[in-house]
C-alpha cells in the first residue's frame, strides 16, 4: 500500500507538480471543506471512475481519516495495475491538523 504524508503532498502542490487529488467523501462534506483543486468522487461512484484514473501522474485519494482511501488504493494497485496511486496518510483530518488549521472537518 502506498501512503503519502500530508507534508509530502503539500510540498508537491507548492512546487506546482501535477497531482490529481480525489476526495472520496460525501458531496456535502466535500462542499463544506476540501483541499483546493481536488475533485469529488464518492465511493458509490468509484467503479465508474476507475477507467478515468490516470496512469501518468500521481493520484492521491483522500477521505476523512485515510481508511477508505487506503482500501481504494489497494483495489487500484492489486486489481487494476495502477502504480502511481496513493492514500493521504491520516486523511483530511491530518491535513487540517498539520497543514490548514483553519479547515474544519466534521
Amino acid at each position: 500500500m502506498r501512503l503519502i504524508p500530508v507534508h509530502d503532498l503539500k510540498e508537491k502542490l507548492d512546487k506546482g507538480e501535477e497531482v490529481l487529488i480525489v476526495d472520496m467523501r460525501d458531496p456535502e462534506d466535500y462542499e463544506f471543506c476540501h483541499i483546493a483543486g481536488s475533485i469529488n468522487v464518492t465511493r458509490k461512484d468509484f467503479d465508474a471512475f476507475i477507467p478515468k484514473v490516470p496512469h501518468d501522474i500521481p493520484v492521491v485519494f483522500i477521505c476523512k481519516y485515510g481508511k477508505k482511501s487506503e482500501q481504494v488504493v489497494v483495489t487500484l494497485r492489486n486489481e487494476h495495475a495502477h502504480k502511481n496511486v496513493y492514500s493521504l496518510l491520516g486523511g483530511l483530518w491530518e491535513w487540517a491538523k498539520e497543514i490548514d488549521p483553519s479547515m474544519i472537518v466534521w
